[in-house]
């Protein structure tokens, strides 16, 4: 199910065009007896609902697919794969307080149990995203040194060759310089993590990046112009990626940031 499910969502392919091979995708595992893939498998599910707006629920992993009340955790990949799907509905609907101190509590413990998955990469990166929106709000050093070494480990992987994590290493630099207040630098680098994850299509990357940019730019610039130009940007490649549920918020906020405010 990576090739056909997993990995088109990881690089931005339309939530729709994923969501709509779930049930059959899920009835094979049944088929099979394969009740712990099963599991793993409704988490990824109920995530796509929730962002395409088809669950009463953003945040929590809950609903008709996978209710996150009645999971039991039985062993380290369970409680590691839920924390996962849990970090990436936290980091784009906003709530970066609960994401960072997720990150803080979990650690590096998904790259430890899923050794050499592709999943590892945006997992660090969301950690990474998380603790640098709340190092950016708080100037709290716990925050801060966890969000440098995870740009550190960024780094590494792309000089050792992995031309997927550019654009998350540009995003975290740019994270990096607003702390340092090297406000062009901060600029230079936003932007250029835009334009690497639209040219590889990765859709809400794209959007994450222009959201950051935006508080960068409200909070530190006081330029609600220019704020209120890289929100419709969000919403437009959110629109684009088929999260309409983020859509939702982002058009019903009456200032740049006042859905995360």
């Amino acid at each position: 199910m990576q090739n056909t499910l997993f990995l088109p969502y990881q690089v931005g392919k339309k939530l729709s065009l994923v969501e709509t091979k779930c049930a059959s995708s899920l009835s094979q595992i049944e088929d099979l007896k394969q009740e712990e893939s099963a599991q793993f498998f409704r988490m990824f599910w109920q995530m796509l609902l929730n962002l395409m707006g088809k669950s009463n629920e953003t945040r929590r992993l809950k609903g008709h697919v996978f209710d996150c009340d009645e999971f039991v955790c039985t062993s380290p990949l369970k409680e590691v794969t839920v924390n996962y799907h849990k970090m990436n509905l936290l980091v784009f609907f906003g709530d970066f307080e609960e994401a960072a101190n997720l990150a803080i509590r979990t650690g590096e413990n998904y790259k430890k149990t899923c050794k050499s998955i592709f999943e590892c990469m945006i997992e660090t990166f969301h950690r990474g995203v998380a603790l640098y929106a709340m190092a950016r709000k708080t100037r709290k050093r716990k925050y801060k040194s966890r969000a440098n070494k995870i740009r550190k480990t960024m780094k590494m992987w792309m000089e050792n060759g992995n031309p997927n994590v550019n654009h998350y290493f540009s995003l975290l630099t740019a994270e990096q310089a607003a702390l340092d207040k090297d406000y062009v630098t901060t600029e230079a680098r936003y932007r250029e993590s835009i334009v690497l994850a639209a040219r590889t299509g990765h859709l809400q990357d794209a959007a994450l990046a222009n959201e950051r940019y935006a508080d960068f730019l409200f909070t530190d610039l006081s330029d609600t112009a220019g704020a209120k130009y890289r929100i419709e940007e969000a919403t437009r490649l959110y629109r684009d990626w088929g999260a309409m549920a983020k859509v939702e918020i982002l058009e019903k906020s009456h200032c740049p940031l006042s859905y995360a405010l």
